[in-house]
């Protein structure tokens, strides 16, 4: 949706299984996009679940990942985030990090 246009998942880093989740959870996906470059985005995923027959039903973030894409046609760029808090801020900045390391891993190969 952010770029209106055609774009491909380029990789899946940081995976991240930090509690199980029990047969008859509930789960949910939660994408926020942390993350752009001209042709390239970032999204974090975080899978939240919640046992829904218990008492005092907490949710907890199961998993985390980070998803990116990158768009397919020439001329097509990423619109740049509209950053309002510190927190997105600092999401941005880990995720430009990112960004940079990947390109350097990429580069070596």
């Amino acid at each position: 949706r952010h770029t209106k246009g055609t774009i491909a998942t380029a990789s899946i880093n940081d995976i991240d299984f930090l509690k199980p989740v029990k047969m008859g959870n509930l789960i949910t996906a939660i994408g926020r996009l942390t993350f752009t470059s001209t042709k390239s985005m970032e999204v974090q995923v975080q899978v939240i679940a919640e046992d829904i027959w218990a008492n005092n039903s907490n949710r907890y973030v199961a998993s985390s990942a980070f998803y990116n894409f990158v768009v397919l046609q020439k001329n097509d760029k990423v619109p740049s985030l509209i950053l309002t808090s510190d927190y997105e801020k600092r999401l941005f900045e880990e995720g430009r990090i990112r960004y940079e390391n990947r390109k350097k891993m990429f580069k070596k190969k």
